[in-house]
C-alpha cells in the first residue's frame, strides 16, 4: 500500500519531525529510519514493537497513517529530510 501525497501526510511528517527534534532524538530516529528502509514492506510489523513509544508522539488516527507512511520508501525519505532540515535550523 502506498501513501499518496496528501495534506494529512505532510502534516504528519511535520508533526513527527518536530517531536523528534524537540526531544533530541534526531540521530537515533534517522539511524532507525535509514536502517529500516530496505524493510519497508514489513515496517508495520516492526511498529508493534514500537507501539508504546510512538503513541507518545501520535494520536490513534495519526498512528494508523504513520504505519501506512512507513510502508512507502519515498515518504520515509521525506521524513528523514524533514528531521535533518529541522535539526539544522536549531
Amino acid at each position: 500500500m502506498s501513501v499518496s501525497q496528501t495534506p494529512d501526510v505532510t502534516t504528519l511528517i511535520d508533526k513527527v519531525s518536530d517531536q523528534i527534534v524537540a526531544r533530541r532524538l534526531s540521530t537515533a530516529a534517522i539511524f532507525l529510519l535509514e536502517s529500516g528502509k530496505p524493510l519497508t514492506t514489513v515496517g508495520s510489523q516492526f511498529l508493534i514493537f514500537l507501539d508504546p513509544i510512538l503513541k507518545i508522539f501520535l494520536t490513534v488516527p495519526d498512528y494508523q497513517l504513520f504505519i501506512e507512511l512507513l510502508e512507502d520508501r519515498h515518504k520515509v525519505e521525506e521524513l528523514i529530510c524533514a528531521i535533518e532540515r529541522k535539526e539544522d535550523e536549531q
